[in-house]
């Protein structure tokens, strides 16, 4: 999850997105009796791997992230540290690179980046995330692009240094409107070139 004050959590994380209204919602929620096409359920995977990925940031060690944040690290202390949160970047950005493209994908790694880096202050640190129920309001496709608006239950796990010196941890629960224009690319692959999110009306920071 990413970091900077405990009011602005979802604020990076959501820095490319748009805030949404209720009201482009659709009434009547997509019926799941019936069987997908292989179109629609490909494009709900990638949906669900995009969320998944957004909130679970990988959780740096103990030890990674005291040296990232001690001013007294050894130079080897340090570069391990930085060999290690360079790696776990890089095995996000792999990820995303399946899920997204053109503008979002480099937001996306943007985005990644500044997640670590504002660990580094040694105020906040990532404890993990995660993604509940994903409704999807309306999911069309027509030919090689496909619209999809959704609400997902997400939750993020932080800890925040207080004036005090001593750390507290919050849980936040939150409800996201998505809303995700995907283009199917010469492979036959979805992938995300669109993308809004924003809190329902009562949830988010």
């Amino acid at each position: 999850m990413v970091l900077l004050k405990q009011k602005k959590i979802a604020v990076i994380l959501l820095s490319s997105s748009l805030a949404l209204g209720l009201g482009s919602l659709i009434s009547v929620q997509l019926s799941h009796a019936s069987s997908l096409t292989p179109d629609e359920s490909a494009i709900e995977n990638v949906i669900s791997q995009a969320l998944n990925s957004e909130y679970q940031m990988p959780v740096l060690s103990d030890a990674t992230y005291a040296s990232l944040t001690t001013l007294t690290s050894s130079p080897t202390e340090s570069a391990t540290a930085n060999t290690h949160v360079q790696s776990a970047i890089d095995k996000r950005n792999e990820i995303e690179s399946q899920l997204y493209s053109g503008n979002p994908l480099t937001l996306k790694q943007e985005q990644v980046q500044l997640a670590f880096k504002a660990q580094k202050n040694g105020k906040t640190r990532g404890l993990g995330g995660g993604v509940g129920n994903i409704t999807y309001n309306q999911l069309n496709v027509e030919g090689d692009t496909a619209q999809v608006i959704a609400v997902a239950d997400v939750w993020s796990k932080f800890e925040q240094k207080s004036p005090s010196g001593g750390w507290n941890v919050y849980e936040p629960n939150n409800k996201l409107i998505i809303n995700e224009t995907l283009t199917k690319d010469s492979s036959g692959t979805w992938k995300i070139t669109q993308e809004q999110w924003g809190f329902v009306p009562g949830y988010g920071p």
